[in-house]
């Protein structure tokens, strides 16, 4: 089993490499080198577009470079390599991205948290979750949580089951729900625009908040996005002028504010 992670990975690797290579060559402007105007750190920044099969993929990977003994050297990560690309096709349809408007409303799942969402013929999965989804029901959920939606066209109606209670909610766009969390909750997205938000008291009486807030237009795209797991709240800004990419993020403690312009 180890050795063909391992062949996976190489193989992985490989098509990565022959397509930056093929792309590179046959469309240029891929490659971006960065550099931050605040303080001396460098990078660079792999992006392009390309079509296979049914698939139409976009791919963007951020590479270090970092320096030893005064040289410098570049550390690329392929650990979680499929985390950079994201594919938007029907009726498959398979994305890494802020854009999960197809997710029922749940308690339990933020909408605008980048997670893999895959689904073929309304069915598939949301990062950890199964997903089952057409016009009057959807489903959602794995061993730990799930959400069953009963949608109409004047309200939804949802019942999970998450912990050790359940949870039910009414509403279209703006939630009221309670059981094991009650609390109030929404949730607008579309093609340009996504803002999850919900506030609620679970069992132990506490005030939990949690939202997601994500804009993609021609040349500017912004995500503040709140990690439940950790506490802290990300986000991250790209806006093209010209040929250059003015990019920013802060994850935590670590801000990085830096411009991007081609050098391939």
């Amino acid at each position: 089993m180890g050795s063909l992670k391992h062949v996976t990975k190489f193989l992985y690797i490989a098509i990565f490499l022959l397509t930056i290579i093929y792309t590179s060559i046959s469309f240029g402007e891929t490659l971006y080198f960065n550099v931050s105007p605040f303080d001396t750190t460098y990078g660079l920044n792999a992006r392009y577009n390309f079509t296979f099969w049914k698939f139409n993929v976009e791919f963007n990977l951020d590479v270090s470079i970092g320096q030893k003994r005064g040289v410098p050297f570049i550390s690329p990560d392929f650990v979680n390599m499929m985390d950079y690309f994201e594919f938007v096709e029907f009726p498959y349809k398979v994305t890494y991205s802020i854009f999960n408007d197809d997710i029922p409303f749940t308690t339990f799942i933020n909408p605008a948290s980048k997670a893999w969402h895959s689904t073929w013929l309304r069915t598939g999965y949301y990062g950890d979750y199964l997903i089952h989804q057409d016009d009057f029901i959807s489903i959602v959920g794995n061993a730990d949580a799930i959400n069953t939606s009963f949608k109409t066209k004047w309200v939804d109606i949802f019942v999970e089951r998450i912990d050790e209670g359940f949870n039910l909610g009414v509403g279209k766009n703006i939630y009221v729900f309670f059981g094991e969390r009650t609390g109030i909750g929404g949730v607008f997205s579309s093609d340009n625009f996504l803002v999850y938000a919900s506030s609620y008291t679970d069992s132990n009486a506490a005030i939990n908040f949690n939202f997601g807030l994500s804009v993609k237009i021609d040349n500017f795209e912004m995500n503040i996005i709140e990690d439940a797991k950790t506490g802290r709240t990300n986000w991250s800004a790209s806006w093209k002028v010209g040929d250059i990419y003015v990019t920013g993020r802060c994850k935590g403690e670590e801000v990085r504010l830096a411009l991007e312009f081609p050098i391939w």
